[in-house]
C-alpha cells in the first residue's frame, strides 16, 4: 500500500487561501504527518471549491488514499472509482481501486485493478512488483484455502 501512494512532504500547516490547489497542498501536508482525517477534509474542501473539475481526479485519488490510510476501504474504492470514472487513462486510480479492494480482501480484483495501472505505467517498477506480490498471494489462497474466496464485508460505520 505504501509504495504505491508516497506520502507528500509536509508539516501539516495548511496554506492560505481556499482554492482547489491551496486545499489539494493542505491535505497532502497534513496526510505526510498522520493528520488523515484532516486530510480527508481539506481534500473534500478542495472538491467543493474546484467547480471547473480541473482537479478532481487529483483531489479523488488522494482523498481515497487518506481513507486507506484509516482503514475505510470503501469510502478509499468509491473515490477510486469517481476517479477512475473522470480520467480513466491515469494509472493512479486504477493503483487506488487496486488497494482499497485490498484492503476488503478481495485479491483477485485488486490484481486486476493493479495489473491495469501497470499496463498504462508499464515503466513504473512499484506497480510491477506489486502486480507480482498479488499474484502470489491470490494463488497461496486459492491453493490453501477451503473457505469463501472472500472474507464478508466490514459493517458499516455506525452499525
Amino acid at each position: 500500500f505504501e509504495s504505491w501512494c508516497p506520502m507528500p512532504v509536509g508539516n501539516g500547516t495548511p496554506p492560505s487561501g481556499g482554492s482547489a490547489e491551496s486545499c489539494n497542498q493542505a491535505g497532502n501536508e497534513a496526510l505526510a504527518v498522520g493528520k488523515h482525517v484532516q486530510a480527508v477534509q481539506w481534500y473534500t474542501k478542495g472538491l467543493e471549491a474546484d467547480t471547473a473539475q480541473q482537479l478532481h481526479p487529483v483531489l479523488l485519488s488522494n482523498r481515497s488514499s487518506a481513507h486507506a490510510h484509516m482503514g475505510e476501504w470503501g469510502m478509499a474504492l468509491n473515490d477510486a472509482n469517481a476517479c477512475i470514472n473522470i480520467r480513466p487513462k491515469w494509472s493512479r486510480g486504477y493503483a487506488c481501486r487496486g488497494a482499497a479492494l485490498e484492503g476488503l480482501g478481495r485479491l483477485e480484483e485488486a490484481l486486476t485493478a493493479f495489473q491495469t495501472a501497470r499496463d498504462m505505467d508499464p515503466s513504473n517498477q512499484e506497480l510491477t512488483q506489486i502486480v507480482e506480490e498479488i499474484r502470489v498471494s491470490v494463488l497461496n489462497r486459492s491453493t490453501n484455502s477451503a473457505g469463501p474466496a472472500y472474507p464478508p464485508p466490514a459493517p458499516a460505520p455506525g452499525s
